[in-house]
């Protein structure tokens, strides 16, 4: 769990990070400073997350980052397999109730299936063996 830990604190270390700049490692004067910043060009919309809307019956898709619902149906998550790391929001956006259920086996946080009412949202984070509420 520790390693997990680390990875996660890692994970969302990076993602908090600004993404327009960085420091390079300047090796004639083993030092960082202002000369070593190198600015990049950035896609206006990379800060913008993978929306998908959705009103019936669902399989979330590894590229999915936030899955929006309206309406009364089952929302079903991919395999765990080879994404550790990955994060999912499912947002109830109506007033019916939104059933996320596991692939398999697998479950959230112990539990096969957790279900979203009326404004619910749920964060998860895909683990080696599952996914855990965040």
């Amino acid at each position: 769990m520790q390693d997990f830990t680390a990875k996660l604190t890692k994970y969302l270390d990076k993602r908090s990070r600004p993404q327009h700049s960085q420091n390079v490692y300047n090796e004639q004067s083993e030092s960082f400073g202002s000369e070593d910043l190198i600015l990049h060009n950035q896609d206006p919309n990379a800060h913008k997350s993978s929306i998908t809307s959705v009103t019936t019956t669902y399989t979330v898709l590894v590229t999915d980052e936030k899955v929006l619902c309206n309406g009364t149906f089952n929302v079903t998550l991919f395999s765990v397999v080879g994404y550790e790391g990955k994060v999912i929001t499912i947002t109830n956006t109506g007033t019916g109730i939104i059933t996320v259920l596991c692939n398999g086996a697998e479950t959230i946080d112990g539990e096969t299936s957790q279900n979203l009412y009326d404004g619910d949202s749920i964060d998860i984070l895909c683990t080696t063996t599952g996914w855990i509420i965040i």
